[in-house]
């Protein structure tokens, strides 16, 4: 990115990018202060936020490669609702 802080010059910069390669994404905003680009590639997550002041965090998730079906996605899926939901987190 440039060194110059220019928000909103380098979301639309990482966005053409993304677009040039065919890497998809989505738009989210989840902080008042952030746009947050979300890619996902095969066996990851990006979370990359851009700031109102020109920062940059990025965040990647990487999977274990395991896949849960049947009775373990049930299981999965109230383990889910167990440990997060509100209350749950302490």
């Amino acid at each position: 990115m440039n060194e110059k802080k220019r928000p909103l010059g380098d979301v639309l910069d990482v966005l053409a990018q993304l677009k040039k390669v065919n890497i998809p994404y989505r738009l989210d905003c989840m902080r008042d202060n952030a746009l947050k680009v979300e890619v996902v590639v095969p066996g990851q997550r990006w979370d990359i936020e851009f700031f109102s002041d020109g920062e940059i965090e990025i965040e990647i998730f990487h999977s274990d490669d395991e896949i849960s079906c049947g009775k373990g996605a049930v299981t999965e899926l109230q383990r889910l609702f167990e440990e997060f939901s509100e209350g749950a987190i302490s």
